[in-house]
């Protein structure tokens, strides 16, 4: 009852401050790139404002250290903006580090990412302004698995096919991961390493790798 309390009078009050006022963690660990900051400064043109930048007593960001520099590109004068002034200066590294890490943990569901920008392309809405790199959105789309799913050809497919088709799939969703561009030289080293190691899939390949990767990251003795 005590914290629920507290909570209650700690909620947030949004506030206008000068940019200028504004003052970037020196040691902030998320490193924002050009392309990033220019893609986020797109989005807050064309949608609007609608996440504060979080500071501290003195003004120093917590959180919204990329909305800053996409604020400074554009050129606005002022921003909104949380003052959490109560919190210990611990408080706010712990919660400076938190903001940082938490996106990191989540995935993605590229089936139903697939299937919205599926929706927008037919719109003719400017794909541009999803923040997704162009490579990505034309792997994503030209992906078969995107068609409309063909009931009857699907039923008269063999089990080896349906497997293929799913290795296929998941492979795509990979090299999406990993933001690789060459998305049909992957596939070719693909198939090589499965004839070499007498392997059937690409995420067999895959896994293996992985699975060299951490036994000569512990065993590092075991490259010499």
């Amino acid at each position: 009852m005590v914290r629920l309390k507290r909570m209650e009078q700690q909620l947030p009050k949004v506030q206008m401050l000068p940019v200028s006022q504004l003052i970037p963690y020196v040691k902030n660990s998320k490193i924002h790139s050009d392309e990033q900051v220019t893609d986020l400064a797109k989005l807050i043109a064309k949608f609007g404002w609608d996440q504060p930048i979080v500071v501290d007593k003195d003004l120093c960001i917590i959180k919204g250290h990329a909305r800053l520099l996409a604020a400074q590109k554009i050129g606005l004068d002022r921003v909104p903006v949380i003052v959490k002034d109560w919190l210990s200066e611990e408080e706010v590294i712990a919660e400076r580090i938190a903001d940082n890490k938490i996106a990191d943990r989540a995935s993605y569901d590229f089936e139903a990412m697939k299937f919205d920008l599926g929706t927008l392309q037919r719109a003719d809405f400017n794909l541009e302004l999803t923040a997704i790199p162009q490579f990505q959105i034309q792997q994503l789309l030209s992906d078969d698995s995107f068609q409309q799913a063909d009931t009857s050809s699907e039923k008269s497919k063999t089990p080896k096919e349906i497997t293929e088709d799913y290795d296929q799939s998941q492979s795509r969703q990979i090299v999406l991961v990993l933001g690789i561009e060459e998305f049909e030289e992957v596939m070719e080293g693909f198939a090589d390493l499965q004839r070499e190691w007498e392997v059937q899939t690409n995420v067999e390949v895959v896994l293996r790798l992985l699975r060299e990767h951490y036994a000569a990251k512990n065993n590092p003795s075991s490259e010499a």
